[in-house]
């Protein structure tokens, strides 16, 4: 394929939202709930594909300390496990190891993003701090470049990676 026509942008330059997650008290066990409530990502969640369910869940009082994560955004792994991705099938929070990503879809659609950013966890991955848990920060994903197709040509490569994906 040639990429000789793909855009090339700063990825805060596509994206028209950008949460870091963040964690309630766990002093406060009203925070958290095991049945109902609304999906809580850790990195452990993030595993490619659509993001419905994950292993804790908050309750409202926990939701309303952080901020909620629109339905379609892209949830990278930025802290430990650098650079997995999925998007939140639902609306959802993330915790402070994931953040979230809302393309603007007049020029990035969330499957394309959600591969590219996978494609890119090698360098992603050099890039992360060295401390005693690896970590990478916004403002050094702010300002990766993502290249990118036309929407049509995006829109074919995001048929043939759910083809693939379902598999």
């Amino acid at each position: 394929m040639n990429t000789d026509t793909w855009i090339r942008a700063a990825l805060q330059d596509v994206t028209s939202l950008w949460i870091v997650g963040g964690t309630p008290p766990r002093t406060d066990p009203a925070c958290y709930v095991r049945k109902g409530g609304t999906p809580w990502a850790k990195a452990e969640d993030v595993r490619g594909g659509v993001l419905y369910d994950t292993v804790e869940r908050l309750s409202e009082a926990g939701g309303r300390q952080i901020t909620l994560v629109p339905k379609d955004s892209v949830l990278l792994t930025t802290a430990g496990t650098i650079g997995r991705a999925a998007i939140a099938g639902e609306p959802m929070y993330c915790n402070q190891a994931v953040q979230a990503l809302r393309f603007r879809e007049d020029q990035v659609l969330p499957w394309f993003a959600m591969c590219y950013l996978q494609s890119r966890r090698p360098a992603l991955v050099r890039q992360a701090g060295s401390a005693s848990i690896p970590y990478i920060s916004k403002r050094k994903l702010e300002s990766m470049e993502i290249r990118y197709p036309p929407l049509p040509v995006q829109r074919r490569i995001v048929e043939l990676m759910q083809l693939a994906w379902a598999l």
